[in-house]
């Protein structure tokens, strides 16, 4: 897309410096119209009715470029149009789920007690993360990828929602989690052993942790973002807590 729009520039300024160029030529003709020699007078309008063909061809040429030009414009804008629609509907979907799933795990889960994160991890490592920032099916691997993130993660942290967005600017993933539970103790130790895994798939540019739990009549919750950064060993935390 950049090389199409540097081409659009190009083309509008050589076209700008060939009418520029014509209107010079004008100017110049205009300067000598007033000359009385009958020699001359013929001459002059040979040259006139040549840039005068000249003139037309070029406001002809620049009135086709326009045309093409504000053509590919609005493809542009039709193209934009189609991303954002394809951006709402997934945004939609993703409400859509986190709703069900959050209805479906607060049943499940609501007995059942959170297990310790295992030592050896859960296998979270895959190239199924590259090709969720390379792969032309991104879309289609990205949501698999939550499913089974999300699968494997709800023993250990109780109600889970994974969520994977992309970073096109730094090519990597933002992995966001949010988690609702009664174990507070437990799931934090298990957050620490999942960030430990995590930091192991390069790919993950981001994390951010949304985490909920009770707190007397109130809910309190507590979101994270950790960053990758370049030569650092561990996550760069960010943490903000909120009462409602």
């Amino acid at each position: 897309m950049k090389w199409l729009n540097w081409s659009i520039g190009l083309t509008l300024v050589g076209m700008l410096l060939l009418i520029l160029r014509r209107w010079q030529r004008q100017f110049q003709l205009n300067h000598y119209k007033n000359k009385q020699q009958p020699a001359f007078q013929k001459k002059f309008l040979a040259v006139q009715r040549r840039e005068t063909v000249k003139h037309v061809r070029v406001l002809l040429i620049s009135s086709l470029v326009i045309l093409l030009t504000l053509g590919i414009l609005v493809g542009q804008i039709i193209q934009l149009e189609a991303y954002w629609y394809q951006l709402k509907v997934e945004q939609r979907r993703i409400k859509e789920e986190m709703i069900k799933m959050k209805t479906q795990q607060a049943y499940f889960f609501e007995e059942q007690s959170v297990k310790a994160y295992p030592q050896e991890g859960l296998g979270l490592k895959g190239d199924a993360w590259q090709r969720v920032v390379s792969s032309n099916e991104s879309r289609k691997v990205q949501g698999q990828l939550e499913q089974q993130i999300s699968q494997k993660l709800s023993p250990y942290f109780g109600g889970l929602l994974a969520v994977i967005r992309v970073d096109v600017k730094e090519k990597g993933a933002i992995l966001s989690l949010q988690i609702e539970t009664n174990s507070e103790e437990e799931v934090e130790k298990n957050i620490t052993s999942l960030l430990r895994e995590l930091w192991e798939i390069p790919t993950i540019a981001e994390v951010e942790i949304q985490l909920s739990f009770p707190e007397g009549t109130k809910k309190e919750m507590s979101v994270r973002r950790l960053i990758r950064e370049e030569g650092a060993s561990n996550w760069t935390a960010f943490t903000e807590t909120k009462k409602s």
